[in-house]
């Protein structure tokens, strides 16, 4: 740990707060992004429920969150789940665009602004990429500013969208007036690994 010895109390902020105060250097993985394991459920289950509560994300049982958590992706930081993203594989549209959809995409509030979540979609965008997507869908009856920033395009109302597998439009309920947003996957300029390629 390297600390700043004009910041006061800075051994004790190291040692007692999570975040700390100084520098640390350690061959230990201690923050990253990864595959969610099952060790990481409670973590999700803690992250997503604020958003659940307040109609944000799509409430999932914890059996649901356990079916789908080798399709979420993670941050972790000192094996406290961060951000998390979930990476459904919709197929083929009628024309043959493969497509996924992104859910459940969040970051702890407290770590927002940090550029995290800028990592974790870049991580999920190149997963997506490397296993064929070729379009990333996301539904949202919340404002999508962040998104559209990130080259996501508004579509209109999801449930009538051609840009969608009749599939997932069969299952989307129209009096929530989810609103579509696309964005088409191209190849990555750099031979970087995800989530490191952030300068959009």
């Amino acid at each position: 740990h390297l600390l700043d010895a004009r910041i006061d109390g800075g051994l004790l902020l190291e040692l007692y707060s999570r975040d700390g105060v100084g520098t640390m250097i350690s061959a230990d993985f201690y923050e990253g992004i990864r595959k969610a394991q099952l060790n990481d459920l409670d973590g999700l289950a803690a992250l997503l429920e604020p958003l659940e509560k307040g109609g944000i994300l799509v409430k999932r049982s914890r059996e649901e969150l356990a079916d789908m958590l080798p399709r979420f992706t993670v941050i972790e930081r000192d094996n406290r789940i961060l951000g998390a993203a979930l990476l459904l594989d919709l197929g083929q549209t009628p024309d043959g665009v493969t497509v996924a959809e992104v859910g459940a995409f969040c970051v702890d509030p407290i770590y927002r602004g940090s550029g995290r979540g800028d990592s974790l979609l870049d991580y999920v965008e190149q997963d997506a990429h490397g296993g064929g997507i070729q379009r990333l869908v996301l539904l949202t009856t919340r404002t999508a500013d962040w998104f559209e920033q990130r080259d996501f395009r508004w579509q209109g109302a999801a449930y009538a969208s051609e840009l969608l597998p009749i599939g997932r439009r069969s299952r989307i309920n129209p009096a929530r007036n989810s609103q579509l947003y696309v964005k088409n996957l191209v190849a990555p300029a750099d031979d970087l690994a995800p989530g490191k390629r952030i300068g959009f």
